[in-house]
């Protein structure tokens, strides 16, 4: 797996570091458990899709490993960033931690497959990345009078914005709930264990 996927932005610039940013929360923990079959290869491809379908600039943080044995323990950190306008970028943290992993051959869509059986937990945070602070606080008295718009007049962000990182960790998470919890109902040992 690459350390550092890169899928262009809309203007075609590559990322870029920022200098001082401010970055504000907007989705904070939002968290996905699951125990059961599960494919970790194709939910790795699902988030991989997922970003490039988004133009996420996406960097591996951490990727451990450790074999145990009988199981694997696999812990992951990504960090996908997008710009939505010139001066505002959407930036996600992801991480998941599968443990007691253990392969398995079982019956899915009545077809047999190589899966995965374990624990996932899955966390993720939206921030709201802007560079308007070099803008504004040049001068004390200026961040003072935008502290006050900001908490009692007028949240300077645009709302747009803020809905963009939402919409896209509720999206991210919604899909990847959705995978995981369509091996249940895939799984042909499970439809007739519960009919019975």
């Amino acid at each position: 797996m690459n350390m550092v996927d890169y899928y262009p932005t809309e203007e075609g610039t590559e990322r870029e570091h920022m200098e001082d940013i401010e970055k504000e929360i907007y989705a904070d923990n939002i968290t996905i458990s699951y125990e059961g079959l599960f494919s970790y290869k194709e939910l790795l491809d699902l988030i991989n899709e997922w970003a490039r379908s988004k133009r996420y600039f996406k960097e591996v943080l951490e990727s451990k490993e450790k074999v145990t044995r009988g199981s694997k323990n696999i812990t992951l950190e990504l960090q996908m960033q997008r710009r939505i306008h010139a001066q505002y970028k959407c930036l996600l943290n992801f991480s998941l931690e599968v443990s007691d992993m253990v392969d398995e051959e079982e019956e899915i869509d009545q077809n047999m497959k190589n899966l995965n059986s374990g624990r996932v937990e899955a966390s993720l945070k939206g921030f709201l990345m802007t560079s308007q602070r070099s803008r504004w606080e040049t001068r004390g008295y200026v961040a003072f009078i935008r502290g006050i718009i900001n908490k009692f007049v007028y949240k300077l962000d645009r709302p747009a914005y803020i809905a963009a990182v939402v919409g896209d960790a509720k999206d991210l998470t919604f899909k990847i709930r959705g995978f995981l919890n369509s091996y249940p109902k895939r799984n042909d040992k499970t439809k007739k264990d519960s009919a019975e």
